[in-house]
């Protein structure tokens, strides 16, 4: 089955901000961090989208994310770890300045990058 927009999206995202972060060092907490940013972001547009955020939408976000970082980290990641990621990043969204916030922890990985 061929992936739908949003799953090549995501994976994108997460693969990018990784690959930036781990040109420094990437650890556990850090992945966590950027899935739950990827997520936040990607749950943020589909709500100004369609007003509302329905719960197979948010399952599907975190279904796209769970299966994107098995791949890339196959077992290193335990249930915990996902109920971490989802619920910080339910969290960065009930926070009025998500947006800013958002923009400065990308900025970060990037600035970070080269040294």
């Amino acid at each position: 089955m061929k992936p739908t927009p949003i799953e090549q999206l995501i994976k994108k995202d997460l693969e990018f901000f990784l690959y930036h972060k781990s040109q420094t060092k990437l650890t556990l907490e850090d992945a966590i961090n950027i899935g739950a940013y990827v997520a936040a972001n990607f749950l943020r547009i589909i709500f100004s989208k369609n007003k509302e955020l329905q719960s197979e939408e948010i399952n599907g976000v975190f279904g796209i994310i769970s299966n994107v970082y098995q791949d890339l980290f196959k077992n290193q990641f335990t249930q915990s770890d996902y109920e971490r990621l989802s619920s910080q990043a339910l969290d960065l969204l009930k926070n009025t300045e998500f947006e800013q916030n958002s923009k400065i922890f990308f900025a970060e990985i990037m600035k970070t990058k080269g040294q």
